[in-house]
């Protein structure tokens, strides 16, 4: 009886020892809920990854939807979003590049509104609800607005990641930066109007026009993008949108201030560095090989992104600029548009060589892919879903003499080729950092969003040039490429950014696994990183100047009527 109850005891404490040892590794259980869109749910990825190499366990929640989550190294969860098609946000976005019809206040009434669509979907699936109830964080990104109500229903601490920088004007000051707009650009401000972003250093009337923006952004925010969420953040939390934003307890900027334009930050925001820039050791794949080999001037590369649907007459306009230059294009585009817009508007010039080889039966054979059943998908658009390494045989277009158009492209493998010249792009903050961090200047041809802001900070900074897509013609893409390829002012200062990403010991990843660890450790309490709440006239100090102010002048005042009622005073 005795040797019994000895027995039990040790297997006892040998449960707990095990348990000791093995509960540590599990790590916490982490939760990332992106933003319907490919960039910053790739960011998410990259900092899911780093997590899952230090044992936690990680879940990625996405709209069934998306099509692009097929390639996910983590373990996806999805919901449902009732009455909306693949690839939401995207496909809203490429129509109204496709038609024309701008990005103004209609556009963000339907961003808000389908954002409110999809935080209920969120909120209602019961297997997400499920996993958040054993999550101890949420990391979600700034586009993503109703994730704060997520995270306060669960009593969850909430990490933000803005993928598009720093946010001044409409959010800025709910995170507890209060913005000067005679320091720093209000977001987006200039692409109501298409214009390129602002200086850093602005003279009178930009700065005018950067005050009125910042004014107009937050009546914007509180007139129709605050009403539409009110009913979903009612339902799920006791407090308001703007006091859930403003007690996020860490936001991670995932850019460098090589580019982005300083200011002063708070203590809880913390800028990491850009996440998507890597080498690729490996050989660069066939055809591309082929195509680097035989240009004998160089190549350049074109890329407006996720978008493939410009209006017919841009997508004419940019063909026929390209087909002007001296150097082989590599253009990652929708190659059937091309072929069926050259068809019906094109010329003997725009002859075609057609090259479908790579696809049997519209089956892409995918190195990618995750598994067979993924393979088998004939309908399953490769371009979106394998996208970590090229297909064997990629489809294309050769038009004219010098034009490549391929549907992907690997883009960071020909960045950092040494034959590449020149970078036209859409001026996404990934894609840019990622020529800047293989050496190669840009050419912006911002399309919407933060891309006309980044293409300002690109022309400050003297790294590369900007111009509207109305303005792109065959003339002007001539004066702009021959520029950037021959003036060592851009050269020596796209070098110098190129050293300053590349100098950091740390990766982004690394550190943004290290802040978000930092919040677990501290059980979400993060507010000792921040100053209290101050409304902008005291933060400018402008009850001290005007009270002061008048005690001076009233001072003056008494001191100038005794004075004059002494000289008038009668002599005995």
């Amino acid at each position: 009886m005795v040797y019994k109850s000895k027995r039990v005891s040790t297997d006892v404490c040998r449960i707990l020892i095990l348990t000791s040892i093995v509960v540590p590794l599990l790590g916490d259980k982490i939760l990332l809920v992106p933003f319907p869109w490919p960039s910053h749910y790739k960011l998410l990825e990259t900092i899911g990854e780093e997590l899952k190499k230090r044992n936690h366990d990680v879940v990625m929640v996405i709209p069934s939807t998306e099509t692009y989550r097929n390639n996910s190294h983590l373990k996806t969860v999805d919901y449902k979003v009732p009455k909306i098609g693949n690839n939401t946000f995207v496909r809203i976005a490429e129509k109204r590049l496709e038609t024309a019809a701008g990005f103004g206040v209609n556009w963000l009434v339907e961003y808000v509104t389908l954002l409110e669509k999809i935080g209920r979907a969120l909120m209602e699936e019961n297997a997400v609800m499920k996993i958040a109830q054993e999550a101890d964080i949420i990391i979600s990104d700034t586009a993503f607005l109703v994730a704060p109500i997520f995270a306060d229903y669960h009593k969850l601490p909430l990490v933000f990641v803005s993928p598009f920088g720093h946010l001044p004007g409409c959010m800025a000051d709910t995170f507890g930066n209060i913005e000067n707009p005679a320091l720093v650009p209000t977001f987006v401000a200039t692409a109501l109007f298409e214009g390129i972003g602002l200086p850093q250093r602005m003279n009178f009337l930009q700065r005018s026009f950067n005050f009125m923006s910042n004014i107009i952004s937050k009546i914007l925010r509180d007139l129709i993008t605050l009403p539409i969420l009110r009913p979903l953040t009612k339902r799920y939390s006791s407090k308001t949108l703007l006091q859930l934003w403003s007690e996020v307890p860490l936001v991670l900027i995932p850019m460098d201030y090589s580019l982005e334009y300083p200011r002063p930050d708070l203590p809880h925001v913390k800028m990491i560095g850009p996440l998507s820039p890597k080498e690729n050791s490996s050989p660069l794949p066939d055809p591309f090989r082929n195509i680097v080999k035989e240009a004998q001037n160089g190549i350049i590369i074109v890329s407006f992104g996720i978008t493939n649907n410009l209006h017919s007459r841009d997508t004419l306009r940019i063909l026929e600029s390209l087909m002007a230059l001296k150097y082989s294009i590599v253009w990652k585009y929708n190659t059937t548009k091309v072929e069926n817009m050259i068809h019906e508007y094109g010329s003997k010039k725009h002859r075609i060589q057609k090259n479908k080889a790579f696809c049997e039966n519209g089956l892409q054979e995918c190195r990618s892919c995750n598994n067979d059943s993924q393979r088998s998908n004939r309908n399953m658009n490769c371009s979106i879903t394998c996208t970590l390494t090229p297909c064997k045989s990629p489809s294309f277009l050769k038009v004219g003499d010098n034009v490549y158009i391929y549907d992907w492209i690997p883009q960071q493998h020909l960045l950092q080729h040494k034959k590449t010249k020149l970078f036209v792009t859409h001026c996404g903050l990934n894609s840019l950092y990622e020529a800047l961090y293989h050496n190669t200047q840009v050419l912006c041809v911002p399309l919407f969003g933060e891309q006309f802001d980044s293409a300002g900070r690109v022309v400050s900074r003297n790294i590369g040039k900007a111009m509207r897509l109305k303005d792109l013609n065959t003339e002007t893409l001539q004066d702009a490429v021959y520029d950037l390829t021959h003036n060592r002012v851009y050269i020596e200062n796209v070098k110098k950014i190129a050293l300053r990403l590349r100098r950091s010991k740390v990766s982004p990843a690394e550190k943004a696994a290290y802040w978000i660890e930092y919040v677990l450790a501290e059980n979400g309490d993060m507010g000792f990183l921040k100053p209290p709440d101050i409304p902008y006239y005291q933060f400018l100090l402008l009850d001290i100047i005007l009270f002061w102010g008048m005690a001076i002048v009233l001072s003056a005042w008494l001191l100038f009527k005794i004075q004059h009622a002494r000289y008038k005073k009668p002599l005995m």
